[in-house]
């Protein structure tokens, strides 16, 4: 049984019930494979980006109950569910015809199926760089299991797409515009901004941390600006007041759909979850207090026609540990060496971001070993004086961020 709820309201709007097959009894050879797609967020956001720039149209189909609409992959026997008698001697047991929920291998049959259709069926070509991504004419399809999102300039087009599919086998049902995409509410603020959030996400990860009480402090920065997160073996293990990989996992999910600017934080974090120490416990809950801050933001699509933007951190040997660090330790002062060499300029004009971008390897590098990285090295050095304008930022705490506008088509970032 399970209850289906709006994202920002959590009111329920759908009651399910399944039979489920016991995955976990299945034996090695019951199953070949099991890996299924996913969209990625990037390719989500495409058509988002295109309804607001292009003023196209958008709906957000449905699959009704998925799995099951694929037919089994072999055959395939279950035990008979409790509630269920058979008036007939001897023992039975359920054969499965229908691609039902709880096989390990049910994600992947049911992403072949759906597939096929889309492709064979409907006319849809799959893209090269996202299986999970297609397009049919003017119409793009973005889906993710049973979820999915079409957009195009003309609502017949898209209304005939979703009698096509129809027409292929699947139960398909409209749920009107997007609103609600895999737990992200989609919230179209004006006509040129999506605003996507997890506020049901955030409060979940906040009472996991105990920050979900009225008096709590908050932070202002993802994490601290002077301090580098490292292993801390000499420090004491932590405590495990909270399921700190639990809380990590939904940071990931978090990062990766609505809070791209604390993907920073969390992937430090993540580093060091298997052998939590207390400053790493003390760190989780450091980000819990800037989502307390920032519950109901999230990131903002506001496509225009400025050329694409990149913050980056130039203090990019700053957070070399070399007691900590499990490779080549002694490149360390080499790297700290061509940090000295960068020179920033208080001006917009075009950047000599980096002195002497002609100058030799061999005069920043010392060991056999970095050497190997020294053409790459030359090579981004002169990308980013050709391709870049840079104008720095405020300086926190010993931290020089960089501003950085790409003014090329095709630019190599380092």
């Amino acid at each position: 049984m399970k209850r289906k709820r709006k994202v920002c309201t959590q009111e329920i709007c759908k009651r399910k019930a399944r039979l489920n097959f016991d995955g976990s009894k299945q034996k090695r050879g019951d199953c070949d494979q099991t890996f299924a797609p996913a969209a990625s967020w990037e390719s989500v956001r495409i058509p988002l980006a295109l309804v607001l720039r292009n003023s196209w149209h958008a709906i957000q189909p449905d699959c009704a109950l998925a799995f099951p609409q694929a037919p089994v992959d072999r055959e395939r026997y279950m035990q008979i569910p409790k509630g269920i008698k058979i008036d007939k001697p001897g023992e039975w047991a359920m054969r499965v015809h229908k691609n039902i929920c709880g096989q390990k291998q049910a994600g992947r049959v049911w992403n072949q199926c759906l597939v096929n259709k889309l492709a064979n069926q409907t006319g849809f070509k799959q893209s090269k760089h996202d299986k999970c991504a297609f397009c049919r004419g003017n119409v793009m399809n973005v889906l993710c299991t049973d979820d999915s999102i079409l957009a195009g300039p003309d609502k017949d087009e898209l209304k005939q797409v979703i009698a096509d599919i129809k027409s292929a086998g699947l139960d398909v049902t409209e749920e009107g515009d997007i609103e609600d995409f895999l737990g992200v509410n989609i919230d179209r603020v004006d006509d040129d901004t999506h605003h996507l959030s997890q506020p049901h996400l955030v409060e979940q990860i906040l009472h996991d941390l105990n920050l979900d009480g009225d008096n709590v402090q908050t932070k202002e920065t993802p994490s601290p600006l002077s301090r580098v997160l490292g292993a801390h073996k000499s420090s004491p293990e932590f405590d495990e007041h909270f399921h700190c990989r639990s809380a990590i996992g939904k940071l990931n999910c978090l990062e990766k759909c609505s809070h791209p600017h604390v993907a920073c934080a969390t992937h430090q974090h993540a580093r060091f979850s298997s052998d939590p120490r207390k400053e790493h416990g003390e760190a989780v809950k450091w980000l819990g207090r800037h989502l307390r801050a920032t519950r109901d933001k999230g990131i903002c699509i506001r496509p225009t026609d400025d050329a694409f933007k990149v913050w980056a951190d130039a203090d990019f040997s700053g957070n070399w540990i070399p007691e900590e660090a499990e490779e080549e330790p002694d490149t360390a002062p080499n790297l700290q060496r061509i940090h000295a060499k960068l020179k920033m300029h208080d001006n917009d004009n075009d950047t000599d971001c980096i002195n002497n971008p002609t100058a030799a390897p061999d005069e920043l590098f010392n060991n056999k070993t970095s050497k190997r990285r020294a053409g790459k090295l030359k090579h981004c050095r002169a990308a980013v004086k050709a391709a870049v304008k840079a104008t720095p930022l405020a300086d926190r705490r010993g931290h020089r961020h960089l501003a950085v506008k790409i003014n090329t088509p095709t630019t190599t970032v380092w």
